[in-house]
C-alpha cells in the first residue's frame, strides 16, 4: 500500500476501504537444524561482536552529546552491546519543537496510510529483521530464544496488527441517526494536541513499540524516551520504522523522535504521557507539577493500569481505572 501513489486532498475518498481479519504471528520453534535456529544463532553472534551506537535522534539527524552510558549483557558484563546519550535541555526543546510541527501534516493524513504504516512495521518486524529483533533482546535484556520470540517478534506484531483492527472498530461506533432527517450525526475522533511522550520500560521490547506506535496510529507525533537498560532493542526497532518513514513522500520526519531525557516531561506542550515503568517511578512521574496540569497521563506498574487526570476534568468520560 505504500508504493501507491498518495493524493493528499483525495486519500480514502474512492473507496471504503477496510483492515481483514487478525491473526497471531506464528511461533518459531527453534529445533535444532531448523532455518530460523541458525539464523538466530548466527544474528546472536552478530550482535554479541558489535557495540551498537545508539545516537539522539530528531528529524533523522544523529545527535550526542557528553552524557554518555553504555549498555552491557545482563549475563556478561564484559560485553558491550550499545552505547547511548542523554539529551540536554536544548536537544529536548529541538525534538519537542520538531515534534510539534510534524504534529500538523501526520495529525491530517487519512487512517487508510496510517494504517499502512502500522501494518508495513509489523511485516517488517516478523519477516525482514525477526532474527536480528530476536538477539537484540535476547542479549540485551536476557531472555532465551523462546522469550524473545514471544517478546519482540509475535507480541510486538500483534500489538500492532490488532490496534489497527481495534482502531477501524473504534472510528465504526458512530451516533444513531433518525430515518429521513435534515441531519447527519457523527462523531471524529480527533489527535490529540500537542506531542505525545512514550516512556518504555527495561523488560519488554514489544511494550515499548506499542506506546511509540499505538498513537501514531490515532494521528498523533511521538517523542520514544526509552529505558537506558533497554537502548539495544529499542533503538534498533527505531532504525526500522525510521527506516521505511522515509520512504513515501507524505510521511514526516519527525513522526516519532528517539532521546532519553527527562526533560520531556516537564514541557507545557505534552498532551499525554504513555508510561511502563517501575512502582517507585510510575509515583514519582504521577506526582510532578506537569501532571496536575495534564489531562492524560496513562501509567502501567506491572499491577495496575491507571489514567491520572485532572481534578477538574470530568472522571466520568475521562477517567478509566482497572486492575490488570
Amino acid at each position: 500500500m505504500l508504493r501507491r501513489t498518495f493524493l493528499k486532498n483525495f486519500a480514502g475518498s474512492f473507496g471504503a476501504v477496510a483492515v481483514g481479519e487478525m491473526s497471531n504471528e506464528r511461533m518459531d520453534s527453534f529445533a535444532p537444524g531448523s532455518k530460523d535456529r541458525a539464523a538466530m544463532e548466527v544474528a546472536c553472534a552478530t550482535v554479541r561482536a558489535t557495540t551498537l551506537d545508539c545516537p539522539i535522534m530528531i528529524d533523522g539527524k544523529e545527535f550526542r552529546t557528553t552524557n554518555v552510558f553504555k549498555r552491557t549483557a545482563p549475563s556478561d558484563h564484559s560485553v558491550h552491546l550499545a552505547t547511548g546519550y542523554n539529551a540536554d535541555k536544548a536537544l529536548a526543546e529541538a525534538a519537542v519543537k520538531s515534534s510539534l510541527q510534524a504534529h500538523y501534516s501526520w495529525s491530517r493524513t487519512s487512517f487508510q496510510d496510517r494504517c499502512a504504516v502500522i501494518l508495513k512495521a509489523a511485516h517488517l518486524i516478523t519477516a525482514k529483521y525477526r532474527a536480528q529483533v530476536q538477539a537484540n533482546t535476547m542479549l540485551g535484556q536476557s531472555k532465551n530464544a523462546w522469550q524473545a520470540e514471544i517478546d519482540c517478534v509475535a507480541e510486538a506484531a500483534d500489538f500492532l496488527r490488532f490496534n489497527v483492527k481495534y482502531a477501524q472498530q473504534i472510528y465504526a461506533e458512530q451516533p444513531l441517526t433518525t430515518s429521513n432527517a435534515s441531519i447527519w450525526n457523527m462523531t471524529e475522533y480527533r489527535p490529540l494536541e500537542g506531542f505525545v511522550a512514550a516512556v518504555s520500560p527495561f523488560n519488554f521490547t514489544a511494550i515499548g513499540v506499542n506506546l511509540a506506535l499505538a498513537p501514531v496510529l490515532m494521528g498523533n507525533t511521538v517523542i520514544w524516551k526509552p529505558s537506558p537498560n533497554a537502548i539495544l532493542s529499542s533503538f534498533h526497532m527505531y532504525k526500522i520504522f525510521e527506516g521505511f518513514l522515509k520512504r513515501p513522500a507524505f510521511l514526516p520526519e519527525s513522526l516519532i523522535l528517539f532521546l532519553v531525557s527527562q526533560m520531556l516531561c516537564q514541557r507545557t506542550s505534552l498532551s499525554s504521557r504513555c508510561l511502563a515503568v517501575s512502582p517507585s517511578l510510575g509515583r514519582q512521574m504521577s506526582s510532578t507539577r506537569l501532571t496536575k496540569r495534564l489531562h492524560r497521563t496513562l501509567v502501567s506498574t506491572g499491577a495496575i493500569l491507571a489514567s491520572v487526570v485532572k481534578p477538574v476534568a470530568r472522571t466520568s468520560t475521562s477517567c478509566t481505572r482497572r486492575a490488570m
